[in-house]
């Protein structure tokens, strides 16, 4: 089989800057926990996003005081219990169910961790990454109206989704009726919404989000999927057989819906800094050209779920270019590339490398009109 050229890898500007993105790839430590955080029926919610922290109530045990509880010698849970009693007039269990928050929240939850947290009616959440320990707020003159002063700092990837955007797996998270709910089977799906473009382990993830109103027919999906065999080809995967042979695919759509493709970086070459870059890097322009070109088909669009990559888009490259951008040689190159594939099936190699000149062709006509 003929080698495909990469032939956005370095030619053109923008797929340079983009290529550039590589380096703030994000990586989960797969030790890393999820929580679902209550908002005190949304009354705290705007003031957790507003001011990217989240918190919990119960000011009369202070920090201080609750750390040299629990790091006293030979500390339990009913040690706790025990010394929160002397300050609170409530029943055993209420008692019993205020420590354990209180330990949680001070002694488990950590810096990476993800947080997902609900308005009051549970119809609009926002998603983050904790970025500090937990601390006590002693500025009175805060902006927030938050009367919570044991809190810890989010940093907020993706802010007031609706619940029917959720994946389906995130939708039923109002059953959790605790203050603060470690996630267990939604951690996979939480950590997609967060980082649709992340390295955790071996595995490189690039999760989409499907936003179709109706119905996806088989044909439809068959095109979308041809679609990134295609630009797999395009942007040089398929010389590591990256989606043909080594990607698989999780998928959970009704309509709307999340379809996430993985690759286990073990599986294709070394575990290096470059090939993470070099998926990565193609994961991006994927997702450029799926928005672009699947305007028009059943699948209508495809979008990242984080909102922060259009603004990495945007300012690479400028509004202006994208409207002055004739897509009819794009369309033309993955149309190409989608016949590229058919005839790598069919073994038919002498066509493939009149095709590959002919995308060279194609390719050097769009550089030149940049």
């Amino acid at each position: 089989m003929p080698e495909l050229v990469n032939h956005f890898s370095e030619n053109l500007p923008f797929y340079n800057a983009l290529y550039s993105l590589s380096d703030s790839i994000d990586e989960i430590d797969s030790n890393s926990k999820s929580y679902f955080v209550r908002t005190t029926v949304g009354k705290h919610y705007n003031d957790f996003v507003d001011f990217g922290f989240i918190a919990v109530g119960h000011n009369q045990f202070t920090l201080p005081f609750l750390k040299a509880v629990m790091g006293s010698e030979n500390y339990s849970k009913r040690k706790l219990v025990a010394e929160l009693s002397t300050n609170f007039n409530g029943s055993k269990r209420e008692i019993e169910y205020i420590a354990s928050l209180l330990e949680t929240f001070i002694t488990d939850v950590s810096i990476g961790d993800l947080v997902i947290i609900p308005d009051g009616a549970s119809y609009t959440f926002s998603v983050g990454v904790v970025s500090s320990l937990v601390y006590e707020e002693t500025n009175l003159d805060k902006e927030d109206k938050c009367e919570y002063l044991k809190r810890i700092n989010v940093d907020w990837k993706v802010k007031h989704i609706a619940r029917e955007h959720l994946p389906i797996k995130l939708q039923n998270l109002f059953k959790y009726r605790k203050t603060l709910n470690l996630l267990k089977d939604e951690k996979k799906h939480l950590e997609r919404l967060a980082f649709p473009i992340h390295k955790k382990g071996n595995i490189l993830n690039l999760s989409l989000l499907v936003v179709n109103v109706e119905r996806i027919s088989a044909d439809g999906f068959q095109e979308f999927i041809d679609d990134i065999l295609s630009y797999s080809t395009l942007y040089g995967l398929d010389e590591m057989n990256v989606f043909r042979k080594k990607a698989f695919t999780e998928s959970n759509i009704n309509s709307e819906g999340v379809i996430s493709f993985l690759v286990d970086l073990s599986t294709v070459i070394a575990n290096t800094v470059d090939v993470s870059a070099k998926l990565y890097t193609a994961f991006f322009k994927i997702i450029y050209y799926l928005r672009k070109s699947h305007q028009d088909k059943e699948i209508k669009t495809f979008l990242p779920l984080e909102s922060n990559l259009d603004n990495q888009l945007a300012r690479i490259e400028p509004q202006e270019r994208v409207q002055q951008r004739d897509q009819g040689l794009e369309l033309a190159i993955a149309e190409k590339s989608k016949l590229m594939l058919r005839l790598a099936d069919t073994g038919q190699y002498e066509q493939m490398q009149i095709v590959n000149r002919e995308i060279s062709d194609l390719v050097l006509r769009h550089n030149q009109r940049i």
